[in-house]
């Protein structure tokens, strides 16, 4: 049922019309960087491999948060043309997505870039008035090919009672890097547990953590294996007010449901 769901928003996506043309300078640093980042060779059935996948998350004195994810896919065969799409969940009554663009680099060098007039913005739950979730898209599916790299930049202001956050760092396919970096003021602090891999420990400067893993393998579906095999973090924030108590991170042992940005 979600593949089916998922094929019509890409379909309809798609209808939209490709990006604008244009020249390579159009493409930001990071991503002209990810672009040309060498990569291993992959078995056949590999169909894409992620360059960069980078959140960087900041929270101010009055709790306002900004979170910007910067990520760029290389597609390796014509069936990984379905990983060109960006996507991101948001909540309208405390969250809202300021800015979303990608490119798609051809192997000639050609850009493609997308912007509004390519993005969809459509209700998780179409019937349920009182759910405000809802999911922005950018598809570059039907322009991309083997060869390409596609890149996309999603900046979001939230305003949430929640202090409790998940990233993923990965998804499937093969990763060469993966980085979250959470930026607070002073008196701020950080507790992360990891699922899936063996702990990532921060790189901590004063209110600044940064989680990093790179060369992450692909994971091949198995019969009968779990849905959920990808190594992802859950990481909670506290201000300066709140107890000192090792007792915060039982969080996790009743994990509550949250969007994941994966690889």
């Amino acid at each position: 049922m979600k593949f089916r769901i998922l094929c019509s928003v890409l379909l309809l996506a798609g209808a939209l019309g490709g990006g604008t043309v244009r020249s390579a300078e159009d493409v930001p640093a990071w991503l002209r960087q990810a672009a040309a980042v060498s990569h291993p060779a992959y078995d056949k059935d590999v169909r894409a491999v992620v360059l960069l996948n980078e959140g960087r998350r900041v929270v101010d004195d009055d709790g306002k948060m900004t979170f910007t994810q910067l990520y760029a896919v290389k597609i390796l065969t014509r069936e990984g043309r379905s990983r060109a799409v960006a996507r991101t969940v948001y909540t309208t009554d405390f969250e809202k997505v300021k800015e979303m663009r990608a490119w798609l680099i051809r192997p000639g060098g050609e850009v493609r870039r997308y912007g509004k007039d390519q993005t969809l913005d459509l209700a998780i739950a179409e019937n349920d008035v009182y759910n405000e979730a809802r999911r922005k898209f950018i598809s570059a599916a039907e322009d991309a090919d083997a060869g390409c790299v596609f890149g996309y930049e999603i900046v979001t202001e939230e305003r949430s009672v929640f202090s409790q956050f998940n990233w993923g760092f990965q998804s499937n396919v093969p990763v060469l890097l993966s980085r979250l970096t959470l930026i607070m003021s002073q008196g701020w602090r950080a507790e992360s547990m990891t699922f899936n891999h063996a702990r990532v420990e921060p790189v901590v400067n004063g209110s600044t953590y940064v989680w990093e893993l790179r060369d992450l393998p692909r994971i091949e579906d198995e019969p009968a294996s779990p849905d959920d095999l990808a190594a992802r973090m859950v990481y909670n924030i506290f201000p300066p007010a709140e107890v000192d108590s090792a007792e915060d991170i039982r969080f996790v042992e009743g994990c509550i449901e949250v969007p994941e940005r994966t690889a």
